[in-house]
């Protein structure tokens, strides 16, 4: 089985990646394509591991040439410990037979693409030379891809929406993304599952998903996840009469939170949607950069959060409350906490774009797609907006 999981930075595809792979029987291969520049990536690697940890997986670096791979699978003959060669794979023909049992995680796409196509730094030569060098790396890849799934009992690769920002770059990076972009469209067409993480929450969007089935039916080895569905039809809130219904003290009593988590693109129409839906009136909405007794650049002092009031019942932008720092987890955590008091709360995703380069901007987006999968655990519901449309992404049961 071929499976894509797609999402944005910090969105929470990888530890959904982590789960399904997890969730299937056989011996786990870590396939990690990302290079560490520098103490960021060093961090950022750090933290991958970590989740991995106890899980039983065999991580093998690949950040260049994915056809390798095999051959590093295969090893020389004879029987070794963990991770020496010819422990994975004998050096029979590639027969599924021989081969089966393993489940591969290919961690991830943008990165192999990147350590590919900049191999030898910026493109150079004329712009269709640099769309044959794109193209043939292409191929090659697919190849490779095409290998790994015929191989391997299940392939789980994980890729990354860096398409959304409605930015145009550089040249370079203009064929950085159409590679990509080519890649995705190419393997979700192989795929037998593909899987778009917002904010933790899973979604399936392959053609064979439908767009009716119900949360909780499975469709396959460890994707007992609910398909894109129709609009979502929600309780009006009513300020006045349940006041105390969704505050924080429940939220750290009982675990449940009663909020609604809203995320989705710039101007997609999530707070019209809010008002619409949940029936919350504008004088019972404010933003983020007004519940602050003390606003600072910087807004990680959670602390300073005013606590939400009867007539206050849904906070917006909440993406604004990070900073260019590195927030610690419990840091986030309390924020998070303090959110889960509102009726509702409201996010820009903000990591479905490249990379940026000023190394704040990156943490910011960090932050701000750690957040959101804290808010998204909190919430009884989950739900994306898309022109306009309320797609439910997560429904707690009762």
């Amino acid at each position: 089985m071929l499976c894509l999981v797609i999402g944005g930075s910090a969105s929470g595809k990888s530890e959904y990646a982590e789960r399904h792979v997890c969730a299937l029987p056989g011996r786990r291969i870590y396939a990690a394509t990302m290079q560490p520049f520098g103490e960021e990536g060093r961090q950022r690697i750090a933290r991958h591991r970590k989740l991995r940890e106890g899980k039983g997986f065999v991580t093998i670096e690949v950040p260049a040439d994915l056809g390798g791979l095999i051959e590093k699978l295969r090893g020389e003959r004879g029987a070794g410990k963990p991770g020496s060669p010819g422990w994975i794979l004998s050096d029979n023909e590639q027969d599924r037979d021989h081969w089966g049992g393993y489940n591969i995680l290919l961690e991830d796409l943008p990165n192999l693409a990147a350590n590919e196509l900049f191999a030898g730094g910026e493109l150079c030569g004329t712009a269709a030379e640099r769309a044959e060098k794109s193209d043939m790396l292409f191929s090659k890849m697919i190849r490779a891809v095409e290998d790994l799934a015929r191989i391997s009992e299940n392939l789980t690769i994980v890729t990354g929406d860096i398409f959304s920002d409605g930015v145009r770059y550089d040249s370079d990076t203009e064929e950085y993304r159409r590679l990509l972009g080519k890649m995705n469209c190419r393997i979700a067409e192989m795929a037998d599952h593909v899987v778009r993480v917002t904010a933790g929450c899973p979604v399936r969007i392959d053609e064979e998903s439908g767009m009716n089935i119900p949360a909780g039916i499975d469709k396959g080895p460890g994707l007992n996840i609910p398909a894109g569905g129709a609009e979502m039809e929600m309780t009006p809130a009513d300020p006045e009469s349940e006041p105390e219904k969704f505050g924080r003290k429940r939220v750290l009593s009982e675990g449940k939170s009663g909020m609604v988590f809203v995320t989705g693109p710039l101007a997609s129409g999530k707070s019209a949607w809010v008002r619409e839906k949940l029936g919350i009136r504008d004088e019972n909405i404010i933003r983020s950069s007004d519940i602050f007794q003390a606003p600072e650049e910087n807004a990680r002092q959670s602390q300073n959060l005013n606590p939400r009031t009867p007539e206050k019942i849904c906070v917006t932008d909440v993406q604004d409350l990070v900073g260019k720092d590195i927030m610690s987890e419990e840091e986030l955590t309390e924020l998070a906490d303090r959110l889960a008091g509102f009726r509702a709360v409201v996010a820009t995703e903000v990591g479905c774009g490249v990379i940026p380069i000023d190394r704040g901007e990156r943490i910011r987006r960090e932050n701000a797609g750690r957040l959101a999968c804290l808010l998204s655990e909190r919430a009884d519901r989950v739900v994306l907006v898309q022109c306009g449309i309320g797609i439910p992404v997560k429904q707690r049961k009762q």
